[in-house]
This record gives structure tokens, C-alpha cells and sequence, in this order.
């Protein structure tokens, strides 16, 4: 029973991103092609934006509110922590709306974007309150994947029935925030309706932000490690490059993305069987795997870069190629963190490793940018990934 919750799990997170991923691997050639290199590159940023600030509203409730609805003795608790959850996102989600409006002032490529800023503000805050932690918590993550699923799909005919010229970046980016704010609406309608409206109070919210200081640091920080590149991008190097980076980036997160939502989904499974955290094979097959695949996309960089992106960014093979260096690095990351580090409890070390990797990540991504340009940067980012699964292996093998 536990087995087939588990791999329901598995195939509904394997769903979402399945669904993301194939949202990009279709729109991406349009885009690049309708938009051309520079209005890309504003595009990325505004989803490096986006990514930057979701985290901060999301707080790790994924995991931690979902471990508290699937222990919950009964419905009090799941409503105690409802009540907490969506007092804790309200306060969160005022934030983020202050950081929108330090960015349209003064973030690189988006100042005076009010547009962009906006919808990629609305779309940070509803990705990051969207309350998958309680259908993950209820083992019924199915019909929330599957409503993720057809929004996208609905997203993607909209991106080509209305974007046309360079100058409607900011309508992408309003459809994005369109179709996650409707799924977002449709989850906490259906949380309301299971367990009653939620009762939101400032005293629950910090109560609940206290709770959950540790692993949201964690979580933010995770999540920040992929932002910060494109971030030093549009910082130092301008519009074309941020374009270039994120195309090249793009081409790798149908790998990035599928790999990390298996380890998630299998995480219960690690977490009661020491065994398979300890096998010897896992570290061998990991890299195995990792080095095959970083290797084939090396090899077909230059064919699939022109066929996803198209005209104007034939320099992004390059990128590719360099990316996937750190690509057999960050699967032996995941699986090291979800099988092994956090089922026995190395929160805090992986936290302290995280946090260490992502202000060398910074420091590189500058020095490199700055001396190199956008291949000095995304060299200072393969680095970045080999020394932090190195400082998670290292933690890993502690007993």
C-alpha cells in the first residue's frame, strides 16, 4: 500500500514537471524566434526574478507542511496547520510585493519594466502559495497535477495564438501568471472545501514562519543556486547574454527538473530503508548515469541548440557543453540529499554546505562574468556544482 502511495506520488510531481518541460520544450524555438535575442534575455530575467522571489513565499511549506498534514492525528491538526500555513503566505506574499517594487526601481534589465515586474511578481506569489503541501500530505496529488497539467497546456496555445512582436515580453509573462494563478485559486478552493476556509492571523503566520526558519533557509537557498547565474548575467553582461545563458539553460532543465522530482517522490521510500541510502552502488550508478547523459548532450550541443533556439544563438552550443559538466554533479547532489543526508536528519549541514556553495557560486559567477563573459560565468558555475556535491558527500558519509 505504502509502495503504491508512494509511486502515485512519484507519477503525479513526474506530471508537473513533465508538463513544465514540455510547456518549454515547445514554446522555447517560437519564442527565441518571435522575441529574437534581446527581448529573450528580458524574458529570462524576468523569470530569474520570479524564481528569486517564489521561494521566499513558498518558505518550505512543500516539505514541512506536508510532513505535518500526513502526521496530523486528526482534523483539528490538519486544520491548525492550514490556518497556519495560510496566515504564514499571506505575510509572505506582502513581501514579495515589496520586493516587486524595489525592482522595478532598481533590478538590473527591469527597472521601470512595470509590466514585466508586475505579472512576474503576481506569478512569484502565486507559484510560491500554491498549497501543494497538503495534496502532497494527503497522498492526492493526482488531480492537482493533472489541473497543472491542462492550465499549462492552455498556457502554451495562448503564447502562440498572441505573442507576435518583441515588445510583448510582458504578455508572456502575464500568461505564466495567468495560468499559475488559476491553479493556485482551484487548490486552496478545494483545500476550503475539505477542510473549511482557513482562519488567517498575524500571530499565527509568525508562529508558523518561526517554526519552519531552518528548512525555509534551506529551500530559499536551494532554489536561489539555479537564480543566481542569470542574475550576474543581467547585472554585468546585459540583455544578450541573460538571452544566451537562459536558452542554454533552458536546454538542460527537462533533465534537471525529472531528476529532482524522482528523488522527491522516492524520498519516503529512503527514509524508511537505510539500506538503499547505504548502498555502495548508489554514489557508482548516480555518476554513471550523470557522466552518460552529460556526455550525449555534449555531443548533439551544437544540432539541438540550433534546432531549440534557432537563428542568433548559435554561441549557446558552447554553453551547453560547459553546463554539462556540472551536470553528473548536481544528480549526485539530489540523490545524495534526498536518499541519504535529510532522512538522517542533516538539515543543518546540508543547509551550511548550500549556503557555502551558493556565495562561491556568487564570487565565481562575478569574477568569471566580469573576466570572461557569459562563458567565464557559466564555467564558475559547473565548478560551483562539483564543489558542492563534494561538501554534500563529504556530510553524507558522516554516521
Amino acid at each position: 500500500m505504502a509502495f503504491r502511495s508512494v509511486a502515485r506520488n512519484t507519477g503525479s510531481l513526474l506530471t508537473v514537471q513533465f508538463a513544465a518541460n514540455l510547456g518549454s520544450l515547445v514554446t522555447v524555438p517560437f519564442l527565441t524566434r518571435t522575441l529574437g535575442l534581446e527581448a529573450f534575455g528580458l524574458l529570462v530575467m524576468a523569470q530569474v526574478y520570479r524564481m528569486l522571489t517564489w521561494p521566499l513565499v513558498e518558505y518550505g511549506f512543500s516539505y514541512s507542511g506536508a510532513r505535518a498534514i500526513a502526521v496530523a492525528p486528526d482534523r483539528a491538526s490538519v486544520r491548525a496547520t492550514t490556518d497556519g500555513v495560510a496566515s504564514a503566505t499571506v505575510i509572505l506574499s506582502l513581501g514579495a510585493v515589496g520586493l516587486g517594487v524595489v525592482a522595478f526601481r532598481y533590478a538590473p534589465l527591469l527597472h521601470d519594466e512595470w509590466g514585466i515586474v508586475a505579472w512576474a511578481t503576481l506569478a512569484a506569489i502565486s507559484t510560491g502559495s500554491a498549497p501543494w503541501w497538503y495534496y502532497q500530505g494527503t497522498q492526492r496529488l493526482g488531480s492537482a497535477a493533472r489541473m497543472s497539467a491542462g492550465l499549462r497546456g492552455c498556457a502554451v496555445m495562448a503564447v502562440f495564438a498572441f505573442i507576435r512582436e518583441p515588445h510583448h515580453v510582458w504578455l508572456v509573462v502575464a500568461i505564466d501568471a495567468m495560468a499559475s494563478g488559476t491553479l493556485t485559486l482551484w487548490m486552496w478552493f478545494g483545500l476550503a472545501a475539505e477542510v473549511g476556509r482557513p482562519r488567517f492571523g498575524t500571530k499565527l503566520g509568525v508562529q508558523e514562519l518561526r517554526s519552519g526558519g531552518p528548512l525555509a533557509q534551506a529551500r530559499i537557498m536551494e532554489r536561489w543556486y539555479d537564480a543566481v547565474p542569470g542574475a550576474c548575467a543581467g547585472a554585468l553582461l546585459g540583455a544578450g547574454a541573460v538571452g544566451m545563458y537562459g536558452g542554454a539553460d533552458k536546454i538542460l532543465k527537462l533533465w534537471r527538473t525529472a531528476s529532482n522530482a524522482l528523488t522527491r517522490g522516492a524520498l519516503p521510500v529512503a527514509a524508511s530503508d537505510k539500506e538503499m541510502a547505504r548502498s555502495p552502488k548508489l554514489i557508482p550508478l548516480t555518476l554513471l548515469v550523470g557522466l552518460t547523459a552529460a556526455g550525449f548532450l555534449a555531443l548533439i550541443a551544437s544540432p539541438i541548440t540550433t534546432i531549440l533556439l534557432g537563428p542568433g544563438f548559435e554561441a549557446a552550443a558552447v554553453l551547453v557543453q560547459l553546463l554539462a559538466i556540472g551536470m553528473p554533479a548536481t544528480l549526485l547532489t539530489s540523490v545524495l540529499v534526498g536518499m541519504v543526508a535529510l532522512p538522517r536528519g542533516m538539515d543543518r549541514a546540508v543547509r551550511t554546505v548550500t549556503l557555502v556553495s551558493l556565495v562561491l557560486l556568487g564570487i565565481g559567477a562575478v569574477g568569471g562574468g566580469m573576466t570572461y563573459g557569459v562563458s567565464g560565468l557559466v564555467v564558475a558555475v559547473a565548478v560551483a556544482d562539483w564543489s558542492r556535491a563534494g561538501g554534500i558527500f563529504a556530510v553524507s558519509q558522516r554516521d
